[in-house]
C-alpha cells in the first residue's frame, strides 16, 4: 500500500496531511516544504517532487521548496556558498510550480528584491522565501517596498551564522572546532548560530540594547575607512554624534577593495558598497588622501577617537622573499601575474585568491605547511573551498610543505622527511596571515590625550569580516 511506485509511496504523507486538513479546517494555512531534488544518489528526483506535489490540491495551501541534507548542507544544496548561483532552487521550483496549481515558494540563495521581483514576473514561483537573508538585514522586504534597495544588507552566503559541519571525508582534523577560549572576545561571540558577518546586531540585541544612550553629541574621530572604520563611523552618526572620517588611500573599502574584482565575492563587494554609501548620504566630513599623524590628532583634539587602521601582511621569512607579490596585489594588477603560479600559504586567504587566479587562466599551485588547506576554518566554509578547489583542474595542491627558498625559478620546499623540490612558477604569490600594526596604534593612541580612545578591526589582530565590523558598531555604540 505505501511502496512501489510514486502513487504509493505517496500516500502516507498524503494521509498525514489529509488528516491536518480535516482537524485544522479549511482556514488553517498549511505550508509544505519539500526538497525539489535530495541531490544524492538514490534520492528524490525533481520530476518525482514535481509528481507527488501534482496530488496535494486541497491537502496544503503552499509548496516551499528547498533540497538536500543537513548531514551534507554544502554538497546537496541546501546551504547554498558564494561559488552557487543565487536562487539554487528556482528552476526546481519552477517545474514544480508547472505541475500544481497550488502557490509555490523557493528558498536557497536570494538576497535581492531584484532576483526576487523577476523570478515571480517569469512565473517560476509565487513568492519568495528567505532565511539567512532575514539574519544579515530583517528589514529586507521593508525596505524594498518603500524603495529603498540600495540600503539592504545583502546576505553574503558566508555560512557565519550557520556555520555547519564540514563534509570533508576521511580526514578529522576537519572536524575540529576551535578552542573557544583562547579566542578574543568578540570572536567567541561570533561562533554563535544566527551571528552575522554583515549585520553586527544580530545575536548581540541583548548586549547592544542595554548600553547607555550618549550624555551628549561628542566629537568623534574615525581614522581608518575599511569595514570596521566605515561601521564605527554610520553608528557614531546615527547616535547624533559629530564624526570625521579620515582615510589614508584614496577611496573607501580598505581590504574589502580587492572584491572588485573577485568574481565569487559579489555579494561581499554589494556590502562595502553599502557601507560607503551609508556613509556618503550622511552629514559626515570624509577625508580621503589623509593621514591621521599625532600632529592631526592634536589639532583636531576630538572627544573620542576610533581607531580602524588595518593590518600589514605578514611577510615569509625565507630568502627570496623580497620578489613575491601578495595576495591582494594580485587583485590590484593582474598584468604582473605569470601563467604559472606558486601560491605560497593555503589558508582561507590563499585558497580563495588561487581560486581567483585559476579562474583567470592561471595556472596555480598551493603551497601550505600545514597538511590540510585552510586550516583555520571549520563547517561548511571549508566545505566550499575544499569543493571549489577540486573542481579545478587548474590547481594543485601540496600539504605538509614547509618554504625554504623563493628563486627566478620557483620555489623550494621541504616535507616532513626533509625532501626538498623546486615547484616552478612565473610568479610566486604569497598570503601567511596580516600583523595588526600596533606599534602606529599605539603612537595615535598616546597623542589622542584627554580623548576617549577605541580600536577596532585588524588593528586589535588580523581580523574577519563579523569582527572589524561588530568591533566598529560596539565602538561608536561606547562613545557616550
Amino acid at each position: 500500500e505505501y511502496s512501489g511506485n510514486l502513487e504509493k509511496r505517496g500516500r502516507f504523507p498524503r494521509e498525514i496531511l489529509g488528516d491536518i486538513r480535516k482537524r485544522m479546517g479549511t482556514d488553517f494555512i498549511i505550508e509544505l516544504r519539500i526538497n525539489g531534488a535530495d541531490l544524492v544518489e538514490g534520492g528524490t528526483t525533481n520530476e518525482q517532487t514535481a509528481g507527488f506535489c501534482s496530488t496535494l490540491d486541497g491537502l496544503v495551501d503552499i509548496i516551499h521548496i528547498s533540497s538536500g541534507f543537513k548531514s551534507k548542507g554544502h554538497d546537496t544544496e541546501e546551504f547554498s556558498s558564494m561559488y552557487h548561483p543565487h536562487g539554487v532552487n528556482v528552476e526546481r521550483a519552477a517545474n514544480i510550480k508547472k505541475k500544481t496549481r497550488i502557490p509555490v515558494t523557493a528558498v536557497g540563495g536570494i538576497n535581492s528584491p531584484e532576483f526576487a521581483e523577476r523570478i515571480i514576473a517569469e512565473g517560476k514561483v509565487d513568492f519568495v522565501s528567505l532565511a539567512r537573508q532575514l539574519i544579515a538585514d530583517p528589514e529586507f522586504a521593508n525596505k524594498a517596498k518603500s524603495g529603498r534597495e540600495d540600503e539592504i544588507r545583502r546576505c553574503t552566503r558566508c555560512y557565519h551564522c550557520y556555520p555547519g559541519m564540514p563534509e570533508i571525508l576521511g580526514d578529522d582534523r576537519a572536524r575540529v572546532v576551535p578552542d573557544m577560549k583562547s579566542l578574543p572576545a568578540t570572536t567567541q561571540r561570533g561562533l554563535g548560530v544566527g551571528t552575522c558577518s554583515i549585520n553586527p546586531v544580530s545575536g548581540n540585541e541583548v548586549e547592544i540594547e542595554s548600553m547607555p544612550e550618549p550624555r551628549g553629541s561628542r566629537s568623534v574621530l574615525v581614522v581608518g575607512g575599511g569595514p570596521a572604520g566605515l561601521q564605527a563611523t554610520i553608528t557614531a552618526f546615527d547616535r547624533k554624534h559629530k564624526v570625521t572620517l579620515v582615510e589614508k588611500g584614496g577611496s573607501l573599502g580598505g581590504i574589502l577593495n580587492f572584491t572588485d574584482t573577485d568574481v565569487h565575492k559579489i555579494d561581499l563587494k554589494n556590502f562595502k558598497d553599502l557601507l560607503v554609501r551609508e556613509v556618503k548620504r550622511r552629514n559626515i566630513k570624509v577625508m580621503l588622501n589623509t593621514e591621521a599623524t599625532p600632529e592631526f590628532l592634536a589639532k583636531l583634539r576630538p572627544d573620542a577617537v576610533i581607531l580602524a587602521i588595518g593590518a600589514s601582511p605578514c611577510l615569509p621569512v625565507i630568502t627570496g622573499a623580497g620578489t613575491a607579490m601578495h595576495a591582494l596585489d594580485v587583485y590590484r594588477d593582474d598584468s604582473r601575474v605569470g601563467k604559472k603560479v606558486v601560491m605560497v600559504g593555503g589558508g582561507l586567504a590563499g585558497c580563495e585568491t588561487a581560486l581567483h587566479l585559476a579562474d583567470k587562466g592561471h595556472e596555480v599551485t598551493i603551497v601550505e605547511m600545514q597538511n590540510r588547506l585552510a586550516p583555520e576554518a571549520y563547517g561548511l566554509a571549508l566545505t566550499a573551498t575544499i569543493r571549489q578547489i577540486e573542481k579545478a583542474s587548474n590547481i594543485v595542491v601540496k600539504t605538509g610543505m614547509k618554504c625554504i627558498e623563493i628563486s627566478d625559478k620557483g620555489v623550494k620546499v621541504e616535507n616532513s622527511s626533509g625532501k626538498e623540490e623546486v615547484i616552478k612558477g612565473d610568479t610566486i604569490v604569497y598570503s601567511l596571515g596580516m600583523n595588526a600594526r600596533r606599534s602606529e596604534t599605539e603612537r595615535l593612541r598616546a597623542a589622542a590625550g584627554k580623548a576617549t580612545v577605541f580600536e577596532a578591526g585588524d588593528c586589535v589582530r588580523g581580523a574577519n569580516v563579523y569582527e572589524a565590523v561588530t568591533e566598529g558598531l560596539m565602538a561608536a555604540m561606547k562613545v557616550i
